[in-house]
């Protein structure tokens, strides 16, 4: 077996280690999102919210000093394919623009109905309308 079949180019780097340079510090990773359930309900006992047509924000103080970003879809705004889209949509949005967001909280982006079906423009500005608001 050859380097390159290995998945190791000839310069020596691995298609993993690729991908890392490329994604970079604006990668998305695991410190960068809300996972457990608790933490959910942190935020959800906080009165802290933000909304618009398509997403409610709710948001606080983060505990890790880390601005992170749980998303909140559920079944009643659509099919899984829409539910994902969403969520990528909101995911993308957070990663291109985590240094304009305030240092240091949590926030729970939650899809309302009405974000069924819009195309990725809209969703972009209407999370930009979302994040601006959002002040700690």
């Amino acid at each position: 077996m050859t380097h390159t079949e290995k998945g190791v180019s000839s310069k020596g780097k691995s298609q993993e280690q690729k991908r890392t340079c490329i994604a970079g510090r604006n990668a998305f990773s695991k410190a960068s999102r809300i996972l457990k359930r608790t933490e959910f309900l942190r935020l959800s006992k906080k009165n802290r919210k933000v909304s618009n047509r398509h997403f409610v924000a709710i948001f606080d103080r983060g505990v890790e000093g880390k601005t992170r970003l749980g998303v909140t879809v559920s079944k009643r705004v659509g099919n899984a394919v829409v539910r994902n889209q969403l969520k990528r949509y909101v995911r993308e949005y957070f990663r291109q623009h985590r240094q304009r967001i305030a240092n240091g909280i949590d926030v729970n982006i939650i899809a309302k109905k009405e974000a069924s079906g819009i195309p990725s423009k809209e969703a972009y500005l209407s999370l930009q309308s979302i994040f601006s608001r959002i002040r700690d």
